[in-house]
């Protein structure tokens, strides 16, 4: 019985593509079919680090994959179940508009205002609310981006890439 309904679960979930920041698990599911990929919970883990009165006791971050032929895409999902940060690598970049949601308009606002030589391998782009780097080079790129003032305490950026 918990295999068939885990298969359901699955074929749901995987026929359910990207979550934007700020957004719930819901949204993950419900955007996997538009880009073909596979979803899956790929690691829950437990970051120590200063207490907070926003944190609940459990200060568990659980990461959901996203995997198609082009890319692979992380969702980190903060104690409450919300999607602070978004990793990604693969042979392009996925839609930012997509991933960034509501926040994906100041960040063109920002990218346009950033003067970046071309074959630079690393961009940062920064707001006063979300930061994306994004880099590689052709079939091989890789970026992040993060609710600033969303990360949670204990969690080291660095350790999400």
């Amino acid at each position: 019985m918990f295999s068939v309904s885990l298969g359901i679960l699955s074929f749901l979930v995987a026929s359910s593509s990207f979550a934007s920041l700020g957004q719930g698990l819901s949204s993950i599911q419900a955007n996997a079919k538009e880009i073909h990929a596979k979803l899956h919970k790929s690691s829950s883990r437990n970051f120590q680090g200063a207490q907070s009165p926003r944190l609940s006791e459990s200060n568990e971050v659980q990461t959901y994959s996203l995997t198609s032929e082009m890319n692979e895409v992380q969702q980190h999902l903060d104690p409450q179940g919300i999607v602070f940060a978004i990793t990604w690598q693969g042979l392009n970049h996925p839609d930012l508009s997509r991933l960034l949601g509501s926040y994906f308009k100041d960040y063109s606002v920002a990218d346009a205002e950033v003067k970046g030589s071309r074959g630079q391998s690393l961009k940062r782009i920064a707001t006063s609310q979300l930061v994306v780097e994004k880099g590689g080079h052709m079939g091989a790129v890789h970026g992040i981006a993060y609710l600033v003032n969303s990360v949670p305490p204990g969690v080291e950026i660095d350790q999400l890439k």
